[in-house]
């Protein structure tokens, strides 16, 4: 059973306002959060560590700041990536669509598109993941509409049968 307590989120960010302000939102949403304050501390961080998540947070986005994601990509292609980011050229925003990010937001960053990037990102992983939420035979939790999924039963009706001439 997957537990959120135990996925890591890379958080890269390049102001300590912006880190100040999103902060709070990622301790609540439960996630063990890995911080780096520049790429090469991202960078040396998914080295050492695995990563279920991450948030990419520049005030410019450019080749440099794309280094995490692309180390990322190296190791495991289907990690959602959100990208938040003030300023990217054309070529940048593309690179990043290439590289297979899960969300684009603009900074300042909105509460709820984050939340929301969040919650796209962990209905991801539980996706990948082989029955995420098994509770026994045929039967599974989906936490994010917070529903049972169960198999479609047809009960035999003994009363309709066919007979031939």
């Amino acid at each position: 059973m997957i537990k959120i307590s135990e996925m890591n989120l890379l958080y890269m960010y390049d102001d300590k306002n912006s880190h100040q302000r999103n902060i709070p939102l990622l301790r609540k949403s439960g996630f063990n959060i890995l911080n780096a304050d520049s790429a090469d501390t991202a960078c040396a961080l998914l080295r050492t560590k695995e990563v279920d998540l991450a948030l990419i947070d520049c005030h410019i986005l450019d080749k440099k700041g794309l280094e995490p994601l692309r180390h990322l990509r190296q190791k495991d292609a289907q990690i959602p990536v959100i990208i938040a980011a003030s300023h990217a050229g054309k070529e940048i925003l593309f690179e990043t669509i290439n590289l297979g990010i899960t969300r684009y937001l603009t900074k300042p960053i909105r509460k709820y598109e984050l939340e929301e990037a969040l919650k796209i990102s962990l209905k991801r992983i539980l996706e990948q993941s082989p029955n995420p939420q098994n509770l026994s035979n045929h039967w599974g939790y989906d936490p994010i509409n917070k529903i049972i999924n169960r198999p479609r039963i047809i009960p035999y009706n003994y009363r309709k049968r066919v007979s031939f001439p």
